[in-house]
């Protein structure tokens, strides 16, 4: 049992809402040359987090021991995809312990193209507060 289950739930959502202002506070923008090198960081990024959390090796798990293993140390992996227009870098990944928000990390963002500019660099961003210890910031 945590806190969470005896919160009303606009109670969780203002919680919630106070977790991830605290997380985005504490996060950096990572910009990278393309689209599979920003997928490479999150993957890192949810790789070190989940060890960090005592989770080890979950590539080689099947899906039912992980989930088991998540329920045994409380940790909860969710993927938001609901935000739009000045809210998009929202989406993305929120992990979870004991109901705490340990790490966001945002959903590759696509760089929009501005018309009327020739020279604009394209960058694929990744917004979050974890700490890839394992990535170095070749790319960045």
């Amino acid at each position: 049992m945590t806190y969470q289950d005896n919160m009303h739930l606009e109670d969780i959502e203002t919680n919630d809402l106070e977790m991830t202002r605290d997380a985005v506070k504490n996060a950096k923008r990572y910009c990278f040359p393309t689209s599979g090198h920003a997928m490479s960081f999150v993957g890192a990024c949810v790789k070190a987090t989940l060890e960090k959390l005592g989770v080890k090796n979950f590539l080689k798990m099947n899906d039912k021991m992980l989930k088991m293993i998540q329920k045994e140390r409380n940790i909860k992996v969710e993927h938001r995809t609901q935000y739009h227009n000045n809210d998009i870098w929202r989406c993305g990944l929120y992990i979870y312990k004991d109901d705490v928000l340990v790490v966001f990390i945002s959903e590759v963002l696509v760089p929009v193209r501005h018309p009327l500019l020739i020279k604009q660099k394209e960058t694929y961003d990744v917004i979050t507060n974890a700490t890839p210890d394992t990535t170095r910031r070749v790319y960045a």
